[in-house]
């Protein structure tokens, strides 16, 4: 598999980014009317280069102040930047905000590309070196190669172009993103005659098919791909990291607009209320608390009010955890990355996401505060702890936290992580559910056993069947011990009163008398009785033949004993004569037999009963 990387060209307008882009991919980028009338892009170009190992699609970024909207869409998916400096004008307030955007957005690698060399002097290409150099001292691009330009010159290019391609080459790909969910993006959407709806994006996560059904957010819109291409060529699927253009069937391009999510997952989620962590740009900028702002998130630009915690504004450099409160919904991930402007379109900051479903807290709960920085700031394993102590039922899919955190299940237990078949929880947890079935089992006093299903109703009402019995069949392991739908204790001792060890013997003595002929327990109106029998029926000492007639589990064993007596000299016995051998009535009798026959003691052939042998 080729590896797929998109490299984004940004810089001020007229530096010579297009040329540059259209020099080293064959393709120009500069493809509205509009934009060769005026000689700039307005809208991002798209264009690639093809190599045996790579496919790198090359994004041209609009420079020019008035259309940073769309250089922030453009950026949206980049990995690598080529930044683009002229050397007669040197660093420009685009060079400047296109560098500060790719830094919010978290690219970390890239080169610069020093045009207009050969207009200009030794001197002065010396002295631009110097200038880029202290203004990147302290970024990403610290320690990038700078490529001198020249338009006179086809080997510059040549160079420029081999430089990136062995950078490139050594740039480690997130080979996890390609297992996710299909994710893209909208950036562009339009209807071609005879085909139809036609959207664009570069792919953020997973593959898509031909065939493929996806779905439009935020309506959740089910469509099917009819056609997929790369860089105008057709092709049956395509990955992550790819530019692609999808031709839809199943909606109209009214109902799709720049912005939209199109994705394989039917169940995404849609938020407005997110906590997240912003960094403030230098430079006189500054976010006020409860300010409007707008908001770039991917491809979609929304307003929203910020709630800055602990402080009433934010500025020069400042970095601080903040709500944002979108006017409308959308989907939302942990960890993606954002913009934020100004009403007046000045680019204040950026921000990432901490959790997209914000509580609403005061601005001063320095506990919520702490939650999450441990979300963006703690190791792996911390982030993976508090993920599953907030969860409401603190247990999850092991796949989830694997998308989630990239982490694997060995490294789960080897932290304070428990894994049960494919779910995930924490051993605090684990005791806590422990406790209140122990708990629930106190509050049955006289009650040995208690039914799978009133433990599922009293503690795990909102875990799903397949959950809870995973879970049970684990605690069979420690704590419980299982027969069919009734659950026990193990080595639960159950210490009566003096009043109940007075019940009893009561109820013992009674039953001692009667002897085979039973008690019914539902002629009992003493309740504590009535709790005395069943216990006694759940510790074996009492047998219950039918529900509600019961005989002590000695008179049982005799009347058994009787019977197979009978038999060893008989064939066979009748009801009669079993009624006789234990001098009892018809109904008894019966009763008797019937549970040594559900026993698998006697089997009923006609009107009489064998020995099971």
């Amino acid at each position: 598999m080729k590896k797929n990387i998109v490299i984004g060209v940004a810089g001020h307008i007229d530096h010579g980014k297009t040329t540059i882009v259209k020099r080293i991919t064959g393709i120009d980028t500069d493809s509205l009317i509009e934009e060769k009338r005026r000689g700039m892009t307005i809208e991002s170009g798209f264009s690639y280069i093809n190599t045996d190992k790579m496919k790198i699609g090359v994004i041209d970024l609009p420079g020019h102040n008035r259309f940073i909207k769309n250089m922030i869409i453009g950026a949206n998916g980049i990995n690598y930047l080529l930044l683009v400096i002229s050397a007669d004008d040197g660093i420009m307030p685009q060079t400047e905000e296109h560098f500060e955007i790719c830094s919010l957005l978290g690219i970390e690698r890239g080169i610069i590309a020093l045009t207009k060399t050969d207009i200009s002097t030794k001197e002065m290409i010396e002295d631009r070196k110097k200038e880029i150099r202290e203004y990147f001292k302290k970024s990403f691009l610290k320690k990038s190669q700078i490529v001198e330009i020249s338009i006179k010159s086809e080997k510059s290019y040549e160079v420029l172009k081999d430089k990136i391609l062995k950078e490139i080459n050594e740039l480690e790909e997130n080979t996890e993103l390609i297992k996710r969910d299909f994710k893209m993006s909208i950036d562009r959407v339009f209807n071609i005659k005879g085909a139809g709806v036609v959207v664009t994006g570069t792919i953020l996560k997973g593959e898509v098919k031909k065939g493929d059904k996806l779905y439009i957010y935020p309506k959740n819109k089910e469509v099917r791909v009819k056609k997929i291409e790369n860089h105008s060529i057709e092709v049956e699927r395509l990955e992550v990291g790819n530019r692609c253009a999808l031709n839809l069937a199943g909606i109209e391009v009214e109902e799709i607009r720049k912005g939209d999510i199109i994705s394989s997952d039917k169940g995404l989620k849609l938020n407005k209320n997110i906590d997240v962590y912003i960094e403030v740009l230098n430079g006189e900028r500054k976010i006020k608390n409860n300010s409007i702002l707008k908001v770039d998130l991917g491809t979609v630009e929304v307003k929203g009010r910020v709630k800055i915690f602990g402080s009433d504004e934010l500025k020069d450099g400042e970095k601080g955890f903040a709500q944002l409160r979108l006017e409308e919904e959308i989907v939302l991930e942990q960890e993606d990355r954002g913009i934020l402007r100004g009403m007046d379109n000045l680019l204040l900051g950026g921000f990432k996401i901490v959790n997209i479903e914000a509580k609403k807290v005061k601005r001063d709960n320095e506990e919520y505060v702490e939650e999450l920085k441990l979300k963006i700031f703690g190791t792996k394993l911390e982030r993976v702890k508090l993920f599953l102590e907030k969860e409401s039922k603190k247990i999850v899919k092991y796949e989830i936290l694997e998308e989630r955190f990239n982490i694997k299940w060995q490294e789960i237990k080897e932290s304070d992580g428990i894994v049960i078949g494919e779910y995930c929880t924490t051993k605090a947890y684990i005791k806590l559910l422990q406790r209140k079935i122990e708990e629930l089992f106190d509050s049955k006093k006289l009650k040995i056993t208690v039914s799978k299903a009133e433990i599922k109703e009293r503690i795990f009402e909102e875990w799903s069947l397949n959950e809870f019995n995973i879970l049970m069949k684990e605690f069979s392991k420690e704590f419980l011990e299982m027969d069919g739908d009734k659950v026990a204790l193990k080595n639960r001792v159950i210490k009566l009163t003096k009043e109940e060890k007075k019940i009893k013997d009561k109820v013992l003595i009674e039953m001692k008398k009667l002897g085979f002929n039973c008690l019914d327990k539902n002629i009992k109106s003493d309740n504590d009785e009535i709790r005395m029998i069943n216990f006694l029926i759940e510790k074996k000492l009492i047998v219950c033949l039918d529900g509600k007639i019961c005989v002590l589990d000695g008179f049982y064993k005799e009347a058994v004993k009787i019977l197979k007596n009978y038999l060893e000299k008989n064939n066979s016995i009748k009801l009669n004569e079993f009624r006789d051998l234990i001098k009892t009535n018809r109904k008894i009798a019966l009763l008797f037999l019937e549970k040594m026959d559900r026993d698998k003691i006697t089997k009923k052939i006609d009107d009489y009963r064998v020995l099971i042998k």
